[in-house]
């Protein structure tokens, strides 16, 4: 078998063997290949390993989710008086301060039906969304919201809001656990 190598390849097969750690560039060339065939190995052990992180983290939003008979439970209207129930507290994750922001969606921006592993929450300050909770049995509700009212996507509840002008609200999220990432998901 004859194998070309480029210039630098065949430059740091000298080299290894002018280290004297091998005695031949035939004994480079063999470790190199079965390190490359232990890396392969290892990189379908990771493959797999992270899919199953990736599995047990959605189950786990789904499960908080499920606990979600009525997606109302989720919309809290601060401007009236309302606080989040104590029902509706003991599914939250603790809120992370470095999350805090003030948003601003455009008018007539799709935003699709997602859902986070993290807690999401939205606290309008300006505008009258269409907002859409659904919990992973299929239960959908529509509210129609205004300034003051706050919604608490606990992790694994989708969620989208829509609006014909733009929106003003402080957005944050719950410090994540370990194997969560908060990224946009999609069932």
């Amino acid at each position: 078998m004859n194998v070309s190598l480029t210039a630098e390849l065949e430059r740091a097969v000298h080299e290894k063997v002018a280290s004297g750690l091998y005695n031949n560039a035939s004994e480079v060339m063999r470790d190199a290949l079965r390190l490359m065939l232990k890396r392969d190995e290892l990189g379908d052990l990771h493959d797999d390993w992270l899919r199953a992180e990736i599995e047990v983290g959605w189950q786990a939003a789904v499960s908080v989710a499920a606990s979600i008979t009525d997606p109302l439970m989720c919309i809290i209207r601060s401007g009236q008086g309302e606080r989040v129930s104590p029902e509706l507290a003991e599914l939250l994750n603790p809120v992370d301060p470095s999350t805090f922001h003030l948003y601003r969606l455009p008018a007539n921006t799709d935003v699709e039906l997602h859902y986070h592993d993290i807690d999401e929450y939205w606290w309008f300050v300006s505008g009258h969304p269409r907002v859409t909770l659904r919990t992973p049995d299929g239960n959908r509700r529509d509210f129609d919201l205004g300034p003051e009212d706050l919604v608490a996507c606990v992790r694994g509840l989708e969620h989208t809001l829509w609006a014909d002008h733009e929106l003003v609200y402080h957005q944050y999220s719950s410090l994540p656990k370990e194997g969560e990432g908060g990224g946009h998901l999609t069932r």
